[in-house]
């Protein structure tokens, strides 16, 4: 797939009421252990663009500058190209070296779906199945798992349905496969925070699915997603926890302004950097921007009906044809939420992730063939509706050409 610079234009002219379908996105602010994912997603409203037409870049920088990010990155990608890829600003705020398009950004809790294709393949090729119970799964937990567990399955995890708790208070484990492990255990013993079978947000049910994949496969959960995921769709740059080298600007680094102002800048291997090592599956992942794009590529090539070389067409448009209902008429499905949104001219998926240190964010209309990829190397209080301004901006140009 061929990554697009500022000068490719959109190729069509917007329809008058197009023009007026402009959007903003409303998140939610999250603790570092969050890894995002439940905010309420894009809804509506005007957002003027500026007076005078401008590049892409020249937006992502105009924006960038007026909310004092260090750096900012977007593409919008359809099913067979990259209309839009553009990188602006520094790796490390007051520093002088620029971010570059093969730079790695953190994806934060933007990795579930990833997660959800992974066992969804894997389902496919009867490695494991949608309807083997914890209970089968965790075999050696049976005297300690609570019964409401029992019955759960690898959908509930990956839809947020099993009652699990949101985060788990890591302990000392040698590896993030034991970490995992002590995780299970933790979580299948802890009271329920929602009734089975009804939403509540949890990174510890992808834990356990991460866990699950390990067990059934006898491999570390992140070289499986690796091999079976990421190698096959060409993601090269995509890896695990803080992209960089300890003391270096050779990737963004991570940046969190509290309430108050203060801004702490967080290098590769140092200490809180990005959460522990179990949280891999839940959204513990970087990637650069055309990786990330060509995943998403994947994905709008699936919704139009094509195979991908992960999945089928039709196991993965499984993935968001229903979903649990949170609140109001939006469901989340597999690592996404689906909702009806005006800017995507119906059916809409998306979903955000932060680690406290990053943000990223992804709206998808599959029904108009585009999606939008945002993130940046700075979290604050306020970040979500910074991004809710950016994907507001970006839908704009994108439907109107300005």
């Amino acid at each position: 797939m061929r990554a697009a610079g500022r000068t490719v234009a959109v190729g069509r002219r917007a329809s008058a009421r197009r023009r007026a379908i402009l959007v903003a996105l409303v998140s939610a602010a999250f603790a570092l252990t969050a890894c995002g994912g439940d905010g309420t997603g894009p809804e509506g409203g005007p957002v003027s663009p500026p007076p005078t037409p401008r590049g892409f870049a020249g937006i992502l920088d105009s924006i960038r500058a007026a909310d004092d990010l260090p750096a900012l990155g977007a593409a919008i990608v359809s099913s067979d190209s990259v209309r839009h890829l553009e990188v602006v600003g520094v790796r490390r705020y007051g520093g002088t070296t620029p971010v570059t398009r093969n730079d790695r950004w953190h994806l934060g809790s933007v990795l579930k779906h990833q997660v959800s294709v992974l066992v969804a393949q894997l389902v496919s090729q009867g490695t494991l199945s949608w309807s083997t119970t914890l209970a089968e799964h965790f075999p050696e937990l049976a005297g300690t798992m609570r019964a409401e567990y029992r019955t759960r399955t690898l959908r509930d995890l990956l839809s947020h349905s099993a009652g699990l708790p949101r985060d788990y208070t890591a302990e000392a484990a040698p590896t993030a496969r034991a970490a995992r492990a002590m995780a299970s255990a933790w979580a299948l013993a802890a009271p329920p925070v929602a009734a089975p079978g009804t939403y509540a947000y949890s990174n510890v049910g992808y834990m356990l699915a991460g866990a699950i994949v390990e067990r059934r496969l006898a491999r570390d959960f992140e070289l499986v997603i690796a091999e079976r995921l990421w190698t096959p769709l060409g993601l090269t740059s995509a890896g695990f926890g803080q992209a960089g080298t300890a003391a270096t600007d050779d990737e963004p680094l991570g940046h969190h302004l509290s309430a108050g102002g203060v801004r702490t800048i967080y290098h590769a291997g140092t200490a809180n950097a990005d959460n522990p090592p179990e949280y891999g599956p839940a959204g513990r992942a970087h990637m650069s921007l055309p990786d990330w794009a060509r995943f998403t590529a994947a994905l709008l090539a699936a919704e139009r009906g094509r195979d991908t070389p992960v999945l089928s067409s039709g196991a993965w448009r499984a993935l968001t044809a229903a979903g649990v209902v949170p609140a109001g008429n939006d469901s989340y499905g597999y690592g996404l939420v689906i909702a009806n949104r005006a800017w995507a001219s119906g059916r809409a998926l998306f979903h955000d992730g932060t680690n406290t240190r990053h943000y990223a964010l992804v709206g998808i209309a599959p029904g108009q063939d585009f999606a939008i990829l945002i993130a940046s190397n700075q979290w604050s209080p306020t970040m979500g509706a910074t991004m809710d301004r950016i994907f507001g901006r970006l839908a704009t140009f994108h439907l109107t050409g300005r």
